[in-house]
């Protein structure tokens, strides 16, 4: 059985220059994009890259809290959820 792990993800409107995007439980864990599409995208693999790197210093997956942070007008939240064995291979 594949395991999958999911984290909130926060995309904060930045006006006319897209999205930037931050995970609230995976600390350091940043990305961006010009559109909601591409941010996404860029997300989903900044967390495949953030998770391998915790996994390969054998620290502890961050604990997923569900929690919200304050959001700005034009903000969206959303899960991103990544293979484990992909992250891994």
């Amino acid at each position: 059985m594949m395991a999958r792990l999911t984290y909130l993800a926060v995309l904060e409107y930045n006006g006319k220059n897209g999205y930037g995007v931050y995970f609230p439980d995976v600390l350091g864990c940043i990305s961006y994009g010009d559109t909601v599409e591409e941010a996404l995208r860029m997300a989903a693999e900044a967390l495949e890259l953030h998770i391998s790197g915790i996994i390969e210093d054998g620290d502890p997956l961050p604990e997923r809290t569900d929690t919200i942070p304050e959001l700005k007008k034009g903000d969206l939240v959303t899960a991103i959820t990544v293979d484990r064995e992909a992250v891994v291979a």
